[in-house]
């Protein structure tokens, strides 16, 4: 770890995003990690364009799902839990929206954070914009049925993403698991990662 590098990495940063600003023409600018250490009162004032932020997740997952590393990266993830809260407090008073998932999110925020009465919530569910039709719906599904050799009456269930512990994916196999125990039905659980040995590590047999 060295401060000096840090403290060149953000002086850069800001070096950069200022000359975007200036050289190109847009519409709007949206941050997608609350957390980097901008100044949004210039990029404000440099742009007079709007600002939105892309809501990551709550702030608590930063602490509460680290897993157990030790006394001092708890209270240092637990500093950083603190210092986004105040960032957000700070960026919500200046930015004019926010991008959040699920309506839930949106109560977070308010609720956590609070937002003047004219800040826009833009819900985006994590999904594809692209709608199949029923016909591809059936075709898709007697494909990868076949692909993976499942029977007609299987149940199947898709986790796809990472696997870091904030993501909660062992305790989703464990459900998984817990709950197709006690039903009588033909059920399966598909984990599609890119961090594929983490995956199967958890999968296991």
């Amino acid at each position: 770890y060295n401060k000096f590098n840090v403290l060149s990495s953000i002086c850069k940063l800001h070096r950069e995003v200022y000359r975007m600003i200036k050289e190109n023409q847009y519409r709007a600018i949206v941050i997608s990690e609350v957390s980097l250490p901008l100044n949004l009162k210039k990029i404000n004032k440099l742009s007079g364009l709007p600002i939105y932020f892309d809501g990551h997740g709550s702030s608590e997952d930063i602490h509460e799902c680290a897993g157990k590393r030790g006394t001092i990266p708890f209270v240092l993830r637990y500093c950083a839990y603190l210092l986004d809260i105040k960032l957000l407090k700070r960026y919500f008073k200046i930015a004019d929206g926010c991008f959040v998932v699920s309506s839930g999110m949106k109560d977070y925020y308010q609720k956590k954070v609070g937002s003047p009465d004219d800040f826009t919530y833009l819900i985006v569910p994590c999904a594809t914009s692209s709608v199949l039709s029923d016909n591809e719906y059936i075709n898709y599904r007697k494909e990868y049925q076949k692909h993976f050799n499942l029977e007609d009456d299987t149940i199947s269930f898709v986790y796809s993403g990472g696997v870091e512990s904030w993501q909660c994916v062992q305790e989703t196999i464990d459900l998984f698991r817990s709950i197709s125990s006690q039903l009588d039905i033909k059920s399966k659980l598909f984990v599609f990662s890119y961090e594929v040995d983490k995956a199967k590590e958890m999968v296991g047999n």
